[in-house]
């Protein structure tokens, strides 16, 4: 069970609709290590920003202590990216 109905409070772990056969092998790791302290919800689609850059994201949800400690409660957008280096087009998309 993601939440705790009485207390309202999200526990860490993975939304049962959570794809993660859809990211390579380092990113499931990550993921799989992500999920252990906050509660993956939404793992996206894979996009495109041109003709040859392919990003892939997931949505996650603080959990009570992060919820806490940054003020939080609403899910964060995650982005895989295959370069070493924001892109400028990234400020603008921020932005």
């Amino acid at each position: 069970m993601e939440k705790h109905e009485a207390e309202n409070v999200t526990t860490p772990g993975f939304h049962k609709m959570f794809r993660i056969d859809g990211f390579d092998k380092d990113e499931q790791s990550i993921l799989k290590r992500l999920s252990k302290e906050w509660y993956l919800t939404n793992s996206g689609e894979a996009f495109s920003l041109g003709a040859t850059s392919k990003y892939r994201f997931f949505l996650m949800k603080p959990t009570l202590i992060f919820s806490e400690m940054f003020n939080i409660d609403r899910e964060i957008i995650c982005v895989f990216s295959p370069y070493g280096m924001v892109q400028k087009k990234w400020t603008y998309l921020m932005s």
